[in-house]
């Protein structure tokens, strides 16, 4: 499964964007787009233990994690 199209720079082949539902969280272009996410509407993060926003982390700053 493709995870991200291929672009050129300087004569080069490389990792383009990211398909949808992917990222390239750690913004490596050696192992692409590794982390598969879909961005909850709206996209803040809720206690449910996923990660409503994206950004690698889950739940963070919300009651399960902050004791508030």
């Amino acid at each position: 499964m493709a995870r991200a199209g291929a672009t050129c720079v300087g004569g080069e082949c490389v990792i383009g964007d990211c398909n949808e539902g992917f990222l390239n969280l750690d913004d490596d272009s050696d192992n692409g787009c590794e982390y598969e996410c879909t961005p909850a509407e709206p996209a803040t993060e809720v206690c449910n233990s996923r990660d409503d926003d994206c950004d690698g982390s889950v739940d963070e700053g919300t009651e399960c994690t902050d004791g508030t």
